[in-house]
């Protein structure tokens, strides 16, 4: 019989869906979500053939009231009942860690012998040293109920560390089922309709994702591109998936400097298709608490080119998978990117090195490493 596990989060996320289904092979899972969705936010619960059990929570009045000021804060009255009569031995909790749904939960699963691990990406440190032991304080439940942290990048690690979590930590990063940006699993009609469509025309397909807004650094991203030396730019596109407020902004900064083409948003299956038409992965954002990004493009055997600001940075090998480049630094990005759109065959090593990376770090890996940890604190 397997482990009765419950994962506590905010809303349905694409950053867990692979996760949670790898963990399915290990325990039975349980997945409470404290609500369907956030203001700013597109993602909504699906009902799919997902083999979890799945609970989804309701705001009260006070939580739909704070909403208007802090979307992710979350306040349900059947949280005290959900953690109260919830049957599994182990707990995984994530979210924020002072709303009052996550603090429920630790201290119910805490008073009730649970094994509980928290999840989570890193935390900011604050500059007033005030605000900073208040934030200490904030989390005591955190640091006195966990077992365990599942830290979403060595930078969290490092940030609970600096906030007093003495507890024992494991690198758990959002994850992905590598297997389906894999070039041999795609439809071979579908892709060469997506090809004939897009018509890159054996150029260097340079790609981009995320959402058009300040912080994912898409200006950037053009500028770099755009600045390339001219014959490179002839031999090359950049194509840039995702939508949002600075597209119109966006597409008046190409000016004509060269093949920009704006995908939109693409559907979770259409994804894999345009990875697999491309040649280089470039990500500029200014900040990203991990960047999954970056997981899909390695597994699809794509060289990165990425901001340091990207905690998911951690995952590219300097010069063997690609180059991390300082935030902000059109001419760090524009030299990266001449190295590798000029070189094919630099192209191909890289890529292949990434596809060997990603598979350390996807959905199966890291559920069978959820696992492990959990056999620490009980038999099953």
């Amino acid at each position: 019989m397997k482990p009765r596990l419950t994962f506590y989060t905010n809303i349905p996320s694409p950053y867990n869906i692979d996760f949670f289904e790898a963990l399915t092979e290990h325990f039975d899972l349980g997945v409470v979500y404290y609500s369907s969705i956030e203001s700013d936010r597109q993602w909504t619960l699906v009902e799919d053939q997902a083999r979890y059990k799945r609970i989804c929570l309701e705001n009260n009045l006070i939580a739909r009231l704070i909403q208007k000021v802090k979307s992710d804060f979350h306040f349900s009255n059947a949280i005290f009942r959900q953690a109260f009569t919830d049957d599994a031995r182990f707990v995984v909790a994530s979210g924020n860690y002072y709303l009052p749904n996550t603090v429920a939960v630790l201290l119910i699963s805490k008073l009730r012998g649970k094994v509980i691990l928290w999840f989570g990406e890193r935390l900011f440190t604050s500059r007033s040293k005030l605000r900073f032991l208040f934030k200490k304080m904030l989390m005591l439940p955190l640091r006195n109920c966990c077992k365990e942290v599942l830290c979403i990048g060595d930078a969290a690690a490092s940030s609970y560390r600096a906030h007093g979590v003495k507890r024992p930590m494991e690198i758990v990063p959002y994850n992905i089922n590598d297997s389906r940006y894999k070039k041999e699993a795609l439809d071979p009609v579908r892709l060469e309709r997506i090809r004939a469509e897009l018509n890159p025309d054996g150029k260097c397909v340079v790609i981009t994702s995320g959402s058009l807004i300040h912080r994912k650094g898409m200006d950037v991203a053009i500028e770099a591109f755009c600045t390339l030396p001219e014959l490179l730019r002839q031999d090359a596109e950049l194509w840039i998936m995702g939508d949002g407020e600075l597209r119109a902004e966006l597409e008046a900064r190409v000016n004509g400097r060269g093949r920009v083409v704006f995908l939109g948003f693409k559907e979770k299956e259409e994804i894999p298709y345009l990875y697999g038409l491309s040649d280089l992965f470039l990500f500029c954002s200014r900040y990203d608490g991990w960047g999954v990004v970056v997981n899909e493009a390695m597994s699809a055997s794509l060289p990165v080119v990425l901001s340091d600001r990207v905690v998911a940075s951690q995952l590219v090998v300097e010069g063997k998978g690609g180059y991390v480049c300082a935030s902000d630094s059109v001419a760090d990005f524009r030299a990266a990117l001449e190295k590798v759109v000029r070189d094919p065959a630099l192209r191909r090593a890289m890529g292949e090195f990434n596809a060997q990376q990603a598979a350390r770090w996807n959905s199966a890996s890291m559920a069978a490493k959820v696992l492990e940890i959990c056999g620490k604190y009980g038999q099953f």
